[in-house]
C-alpha cells in the first residue's frame, strides 16, 4: 500500500515539475498573456463548477435512486455509490451519455409489506431526468462559462503589453532572489552570505548610508518621472491639435465646395440678378449695368433701370449681411494662419461691393 501511495506522490510531483516550466513562459511576448488569462478564469472557473454541483448532485441522486431502489448504504459499496453519483453525471455532460447505465431493467420488487414495484415504468422517467440536466448543464451553463471567458480574454488582451511587462519584472524580481548556484553547491552561497554578514557586523568600519544612497536615485527617479510624464503631455496635446487642425481644415474645404458649387450655379444662371450666395454676383451686376449705359435714355428703359436698381439695392444689402454672418462664422472656425487669406478675401468682396455701389450712383 505504501508504494502505491509513493507512486501516486511522484507522479503528480512530475506534474508539478512540468508546471513550473511555465515561469519561462512568461518571458514571452505572446504566451505571457495567455498565460495570465488562464490564471485569470481560474477563479471564474471555480465559481462555474459551484454551480454545476448542484445540478451534478441533484441529477445523480434522483436517477440512482430510480435505477436503484432497493440499494442500502455499504461502505463496500462507497466508490460505486460515488461514481453514480457524481462521475456519470459529469461524463455524460460532455457527451459520453451510458445510456445503458441509466436502463432500471423489467425486474419487479416485492416487499415484506405487500408492496410490489414495477422497474419497467422507471425506463420512462431516467431518459426526461437526463435530458433536462443535460440542457441545463451542456447547454447553459456551459456556454455561460465560454461567455466568461471570452469577457476575461478581451480584458487582459486590453492590456497585454502593460501586463506582459509586470509579469517581466516580477519574473526578474524572482531569479535575481535564487541562489546562482545549483544544489548541492548552494551551501556554498549560503557559507559565503553568512560571512559576509558576520564582517559587515563586526570588522567592518566604514558603513553604507544606504539614506543618502537612494535619495540621490530617488530624485534621479523623480526627474525621470517628471520627463515622461512631460513627453506624455506633449504627445497628447500635439495628437489634440493634430485633430482640432484636421476638423478645421475639413469645414474649411466643405466651405470652399460650396463657394465653388455656388459659382457653377451662377455661371449657368448668369442673366438672373436674384442670385445673392456667389462673388459672381458682382460680375454679373457689373455686365448688366454697363449694358444700360449702351442703351438709348429712353421712358420705358429708365423705368426698368430704376427698377433693377432698386432690386440691386435690396440684394447688396442681403448679400452684405450674409457676408457678414460668415465672415463671423470662418472666424471662429478658422485657426490663425488662416485669417490672412480671410482678410484678402473680405478686402476683395469690399471692394466689389464699392464698384457696385459707384455703378449704382
Amino acid at each position: 500500500m505504501t508504494f502505491q501511495i509513493s507512486r501516486i506522490i511522484l507522479a503528480l510531483n512530475s506534474t508539478l515539475l512540468w508546471m513550473r516550466l511555465f515561469r519561462v513562459y512568461h518571458a514571452n511576448w505572446s504566451l505571457g498573456p495567455k498565460l495570465i488569462i488562464f490564471h485569470r478564469m481560474i477563479p471564474e472557473l471555480m465559481i462555474f463548477m459551484m454551480l454545476l454541483i448542484i445540478f451534478i448532485l441533484g441529477y445523480g441522486t434522483a436517477s440512482q435512486a430510480l435505477i436503484h431502489p432497493s440499494r442500502t448504504f455499504q461502505w463496500e459499496t462507497v466508490g460505486e455509490l460515488i461514481n453514480g453519483i457524481i462521475f456519470l453525471p459529469y461524463w455524460q455532460m460532455y457527451g459520453e451519455l451510458s445510456l445503458e447505465d441509466i436502463h432500471t431493467g423489467n425486474d419487479t420488487i416485492c416487499y415484506a409489506e405487500g408492496v410490489c414495484e414495477y422497474m419497467s415504468m422507471y425506463n420512462y422517467v431516467t431518459p426526461v431526468l437526463l435530458a433536462i440536466y443535460l440542457i441545463i448543464s451542456n447547454v447553459m451553463l456551459l456556454n455561460l462559462l465560454i461567455a466568461i471567458f471570452t469577457s476575461v480574454f478581451e480584458e487582459v488582451h486590453e492590456n497585454s503589453k502593460e501586463l506582459w511587462k509586470w509579469e517581466m519584472y516580477r519574473l526578474v524580481e524572482e531569479y535575481d532572489q535564487k541562489p546562482g548556484l545549483v544544489p548541492p553547491l548552494v551551501i556554498l552561497e549560503d557559507l559565503y552570505k553568512l560571512v559576509k554578514g558576520i564582517w559587515k557586523v563586526t570588522c567592518r568600519k566604514n558603513k553604507e548610508n544606504l539614506e543618502s544612497y537612494m535619495a540621490q536615485y530617488l530624485d534621479a527617479l523623480e526627474l525621470f518621472e517628471k520627463n515622461c510624464m512631460t513627453e506624455y503631455l506633449a504627445i497628447k496635446a500635439s495628437e489634440e491639435d493634430g485633430q482640432q487642425s484636421e476638423r478645421l481644415i475639413r469645414i474649411e474645404q466643405q466651405l470652399e465646395n460650396i463657394f465653388e458649387y455656388q459659382r457653377n450655379n451662377m455661371s449657368e444662371n448668369g442673366r438672373k440678378i436674384g442670385n445673392k450666395n456667389s462673388e459672381s454676383d458682382y460680375q454679373i451686376v457689373e455686365k448688366e449695368l454697363k449694358s444700360y449705359s449702351n442703351v438709348d435714355s429712353t421712358t420705358k428703359n429708365n423705368e426698368k433701370l430704376t427698377q433693377d436698381i432698386k432690386h440691386l439695392e435690396r440684394s447688396n444689402k442681403e448679400l452684405k449681411s450674409q457676408l457678414d454672418r460668415m465672415e463671423k462664422l470662418l472666424h471662429e472656425l478658422l485657426p490663425p494662419k488662416h485669417e490672412q487669406k480671410e482678410q484678402r478675401r473680405r478686402k476683395h468682396s469690399k471692394s466689389s461691393l464699392r464698384s457696385i455701389d459707384k455703378l449704382e450712383y
